[in-house]
């Protein structure tokens, strides 16, 4: 299936169809949502990988190793409850080790890729012709050169409206 205008986009994105495939494609969408830990850092708490065509390969929450300090809940989306193990959320260690698993040999889409892969701890070269960053395209950027959220080019390119309240990793990735 090829999508060449952004409504046919758009309504793949936003209403996968259920008799497209919905296993692993070369191309997957990536986003992550962090919590803050001890020392000023960023730590996974939840990811999420789709593919090309709509479908939720992962969408897990994430149990941090370091001490959370702020859920951020009101852009994060994460809550307290969501990091419990019996609901469901899983180590870091095997977060990492299933999106990296997904992620390998994909070209990966999303928008500043670079503190999701920080979280997940992939390290890729910065000229991996398998990186598709929306904030590295100059088409993407304002009048000024600076880079424009996600919610903007959804809303510009898409004619979608996101991130309204709490960032859902499924909806932005």
């Amino acid at each position: 299936m090829v999508l060449t205008s952004p409504s046919a986009i758009s309504d793949a994105v936003f209403s996968p169809k259920p008799n497209l495939f919905r296993g692993e494609t070369p191309v997957v969408a990536l986003d992550c949502e962090m919590v803050g830990v001890e020392n000023n850092q960023d730590a996974l708490a939840r990811v999420s990988i789709i593919n090309y065509n709509g479908h939720t390969l992962m969408d897990k929450y994430v149990r941090p190793t370091k001490r959370i300090l702020d859920f951020r809940s009101w852009v994060s989306g994460v809550y307290p409850w969501h990091l419990k193990e019996e609901n469901g959320a899983i180590t870091f260690a095997e977060a990492k080790a299933e999106s990296h698993r997904i992620l390998k040999d994909k070209i990966i889409v999303g928008h500043s890729l670079n503190h999701d892969f920080k979280v997940l701890e992939l390290y890729t070269n910065e000229e991996d012709v398998k990186v598709r960053d929306l904030t590295r395209f100059t088409k993407y950027k304002n009048q000024f050169g600076q880079i424009k959220s996600l919610k903007n080019l959804t809303a510009d390119l898409l004619g979608k409206k996101i991130q309204q309240g709490e960032h859902s990793s499924v909806v932005d990735a």
